[in-house]
């Protein structure tokens, strides 16, 4: 059996597999989320953090400023997390 690394975008939340451990992170949970060499760092309101192996940074492209994968990925929760904070703020007050 294979481990392969996974990250997807859900209704649900932020989908992880990292080796063995599988889990839904809801959207509304995520407080920061940063790429780094080591994988995406996603911090959640309980200050626990997990690091998303499915996409990494490389040093050169944080000493250079270069955009990568893992910058359109964090990007990408970045905005489905704003998102859904205002899906939940409209909601909210109607």
């Amino acid at each position: 059996m294979v481990f392969v690394p996974y990250i997807a975008l859900t209704d649900d939340g932020l989908v992880v597999r990292n080796g063995v451990s599988l889990r839904t992170i809801p959207y509304l949970n995520i407080v920061r989320v940063k790429p780094g060499y080591y994988g995406i760092l996603v911090v959640t309101n309980d200050r626990r953090a997990f690091n998303v192996w499915g996409v990494q940074k490389p040093n050169y492209a944080t000493w250079f400023h270069k955009q990568v994968r893992a910058d359109i990925v964090t990007q990408a929760i970045t905005d489905r997390v704003a998102a859904e904070r205002a899906d939940r703020r409209t909601t909210d007050t109607h």
